[in-house]
């Protein structure tokens, strides 16, 4: 085999030329994936009503701790609350939360490293200590601590979730 062979024999190794289709799908596949699933959940927590027969909330103890049947796909609960119902009304909370988060991470997340970036100096050395002192705490023991401090509620728990998932935009562990 002569040089000229050995170095044409790396070109056949290339792949042919993906179609537009095929690249999109590998560029943006996973996360048109993720997209579709969070729409699908959204879809979900809008048409709630309209795709459970029991309202999240009436208690019938009569029928609690079912199994689940075809009246009561996952079962009931303690209360006779069916199960399903009370998932899919659940999931209006936690989209609302997970969104809340996340808008409001990134809108203080850029402020505060706006505000560092202009400041320099002192106002740069306050902000960057407060940051690692956020940062020198495990994630779930300071949204415990957090959520212990402020007490019960959706609200505070947004505050807990915010603070943690601040910390983790950053890209630390």
């Amino acid at each position: 085999m002569t040089a000229f062979d050995q170095s044409q024999a790396g070109y056949a190794a290339i792949a042919p030329v993906r179609t537009r289709q095929q690249r999109w799908r590998r560029r943006y596949g996973v996360a048109a994936f993720g997209a579709a699933i969070v729409l699908a959940w959204a879809f979900i927590a809008l048409a709630c009503p309209l795709l459970t027969p029991y309202a999240p909330d009436t208690v019938d103890v009569a029928i609690r701790l079912q199994p689940p049947s075809t009246a009561h796909w996952l079962g009931t609960d303690e209360l006779g609350r069916d199960v399903l119902t009370r998932l899919l009304y659940g999931s209006r909370i936690s989209l609302t939360t997970g969104f809340v988060v996340v808008l409001l991470g990134a809108a203080f997340g850029t402020l505060m490293g706006g505000a560092a970036a202009f400041m320099r100096g002192r106002g740069e050395e306050l902000i960057m200590r407060l940051t690692d002192l956020v940062l020198c705490f495990p994630p779930i023991i300071l949204a415990l601590a957090i959520a212990a401090a402020l007490g019960i509620g959706t609200t505070n728990t947004i505050i807990a979730m915010l603070v943690v998932w601040c910390r983790n935009s950053r890209g630390s562990p």
